[in-house]
């Protein structure tokens, strides 16, 4: 019997590159927003940990930041949702749009599909990857 992974792995049309980042996600349709992790990317999409709402409020605050009434759960980003994703790699930043093709029972983990990433976009991702393929580990 395959096991999920790797049946996961198989559908893949891109390689993986673990890359650790922090990235804001914004559903589409509701404007909530989530912070996080990026785990890792690929031309096709990434994977996100999101936090959760206890590593939230253990965040410090300042007494003038407004409340954060648009602050979403992490199960408020289901499968199939429309969402932006901004993360920085390296100097360069990178918003992007895309759909959850995978979500965690809790949601905190989200797999993301790019769509619609532009020609510049592209160019500046396959230029991280082939500094990550030639940096020593």
């Amino acid at each position: 019997m395959t096991s999920q992974t790797s049946q996961g792995a198989e559908r893949r049309q891109s390689k993986r590159y673990d890359y650790c980042g922090s990235v804001t996600v914004l559903r589409a349709d509701t404007g909530a927003t989530q912070s996080g992790l990026l785990v890792n990317l690929s031309m096709g999409g990434c994977l996100l940990k999101l936090k959760s709402p206890e590593e939230r409020s253990s965040l410090p605050h300042l007494k003038t930041d407004p409340p954060s009434r648009d602050q979403a759960s992490p199960g408020d980003f289901g499968k199939d949702s429309v969402v932006e994703a901004l993360f920085q790699v390296g100097y360069l930043p990178f918003l992007v749009t895309g759909t959850v093709r995978r979500c965690d029972e809790d949601g905190s983990l989200i797999g993301l599909a790019f769509q619609g990433m532009s020609p510049w976009g592209r160019g500046d991702l396959q230029r991280l990857f082939s500094n990550l393929e030639t940096e020593p580990n």
